[in-house]
């Protein structure tokens, strides 16, 4: 009896001890859910912004009308299967100019190329960005427009949040 009693207390405290183990290990080092302000870049157009607030922050310190998160939900949403593209080509040319650094053989004119090549990409990317936070800014009403310039005075720390606090 007295060695059964060890044996469960053997086990027992050894699946405790996994347990514990296990939290800390699979444990955020930030002590958060993982997204937050760590938030991938792609939580933007799937109801999270940059900073995982997305619209949701938008509408709330704007105070935004139904018909205008309606009309910012379309903007957002037409806009994806353009920027979708077009993070597909930033990702190939990223490829390639890996590809062409560990060739065996260094060209640096095909390498300028594909430089050029994402760059090109880049600024369309941001050019679409920038589009589309102006087709959100004009659905908003004078008064919030004038809200997100106060806050953009503000500085990044205090200003809105992605893309119109920042310069």
């Amino acid at each position: 009896m007295k060695k059964r009693n060890i044996v469960l207390t053997t086990v027992l405290a050894g699946s405790v001890l996994t347990l514990a183990v296990t939290g800390v290990v699979t444990a955020s080092p930030r002590g958060d859910c993982g997204q937050g302000f760590a938030a991938p870049r792609s939580a933007m157009f799937h109801g999270g912004g940059r900073h995982g607030h997305g619209m949701g922050l938008l509408a709330r310190r704007l105070n935004l009308t139904q018909a205008q998160r309606d009309k910012i939900f379309k903007i957002r949403y037409d806009a994806q299967p353009a920027m979708r593209d077009k993070m597909k080509a930033l990702r190939q040319s990223r490829l390639a100019l890996r590809d062409a650094a560990t060739s065996d053989t260094y060209n640096a004119e095909q390498v300028h190329k594909l430089a050029q090549a994402q760059a090109n990409v880049m600024a369309d990317l941001i050019a679409m960005r920038t589009e589309i936070r102006n087709r959100v800014y004009h659905v908003l009403t004078p008064d919030q427009q004038a809200q997100i310039k106060q806050w953009r005075q503000n500085g990044p720390r205090r200003g809105f949040g992605p893309g119109f606090g920042r310069q």
